[in-house]
């Protein structure tokens, strides 16, 4: 009986054994698993474009010449696309939450232009970024001064602020490509610029799932001298997205397109009337979906050029090639920005020399 009794406990004891070893070893392998995945993560993490041996291979002509300022620009008149490229500066404005988005689109920037003048409009990025931002090669970081305009600029998803900034910018530039953080661009600028004299100055990105009729409020259309009901009979009309706008200097246009859009943006009850809305709602009353600048500008290239600007699929083409949204939510790309001078934190003091 006591032999038994001691097999008994013996076969118990190492079943015991047994199952604690597997549990120990499925942990250690899951903690093993877990360190591998955050060493990964911390690799993936490093700010590439910071390392010295790093040498950027460009796909643009780079010759040194970096861009002019305060110079006329005229599209309506003959001029030299070559010095036109010097000249176009690259600009978007994004929020806090978009900084890591908006670094991508600058990253591909980079990569393709990298002599091009970049200007963020800082929409309320943090501080700590705005000074790593700082360092980026050629970029400038700005604020709008909303003292000079009426307190509806300062509520961003109306977009008076970009309207307002493109203003500045041409007066400043004489030409300026304002694009959406969430754009990469996938080409040089030049591709397109040799379109802007026939399309009067400005090339919007189009969204076709988007149509005018549909996104715009109807009092939009009176403020603009145009019809309603005109529109409801040409329902298949597209809308400029906000995603790419070229806009180029040209006197032409300046009565017709952008002093009625600037007029606009400063008057609240113009480019957000009332009722109007961003969201998709089902027309109610006066509730009706309205994207603000963009239907404002969108209206104002149907009444001046009627639909020449949309047949062009070419042009558009292009355009979709050069500036494509970013393929998901979430990337890394914002790891490659490039750095012309990095904070004093990240140089190797190793020797001593700093």
């Amino acid at each position: 009986m006591r032999w038994k009794s001691c097999t008994t406990t013996f076969v118990a004891l190492a079943i015991t054994m047994f199952t604690l070893y597997t549990c120990v070893k499925v942990l250690f392998q899951g903690f093993v698993t877990e360190t591998n995945d955050i060493v990964k993560s911390v690799k993936l993490s490093v700010p590439i474009t910071r390392n010295p041996k790093r040498r950027p291979v460009y796909s643009y002509n780079t010759d040194g010449r970096v861009h002019t300022s305060n110079a006329t620009i005229d599209i309506s008149k003959e001029i030299d696309l070559l010095t036109l490229d010097r000249m176009i500066v690259i600009a978007a404005g994004f929020s806090k939450k978009e900084t890591y988005t908006g670094l991508g689109m600058i990253t591909s920037i980079q990569a393709h232009m990298p002599n091009k003048k970049i200007i963020i409009y800082d929409l309320g990025i943090s501080k700590h970024k705005i000074k790593s931002m700082k360092s980026m090669c050629n970029v400038e970081v700005r604020k709008i001064n909303y003292t000079f305009y009426p307190s509806h600029v300062e509520m961003h998803d109306n977009m008076a602020w970009k309207i307002l900034a493109i203003k500045e910018l041409l007066m400043e530039h004489g030409a300026v490509l304002f694009v959406s953080p969430k754009i990469r661009l996938r080409a040089p600028v030049s591709i397109l610029l040799q379109y802007a004299s026939k399309h009067h100055g400005i090339i919007g990105k189009v969204n076709y799932n988007n149509k005018t009729i549909d996104v715009t409020h109807p009092s939009l259309y009176r403020k603009f001298g145009l019809k309603y009901d005109t529109f409801k009979m040409f329902p298949d009309s597209p809308m400029l997205s906000d995603d790419a706008l070229l806009f180029v200097n040209n006197s032409a246009i300046y009565p017709t397109i952008l002093q009625p859009l600037i007029s606009c943006t400063l008057t609240h009850t113009c480019i957000a009337p009332n009722g109007s809305v961003k969201l998709d709602v089902k027309p109610v009353g006066q509730i009706h979906t309205h994207h603000y600048a963009m239907s404002a500008l969108t209206l104002l290239m149907y009444r001046n050029f009627n639909k020449t600007w949309v047949d062009d699929t070419h042009v558009h083409d292009v355009m979709d090639k050069l500036c494509q949204p970013a393929p998901y939510a979430y990337i890394n790309d914002h790891q490659w920005v490039h750095y012309c001078n990095p904070p004093k934190k990240d140089v190797n003091c190793h020797s001593g020399k700093c």
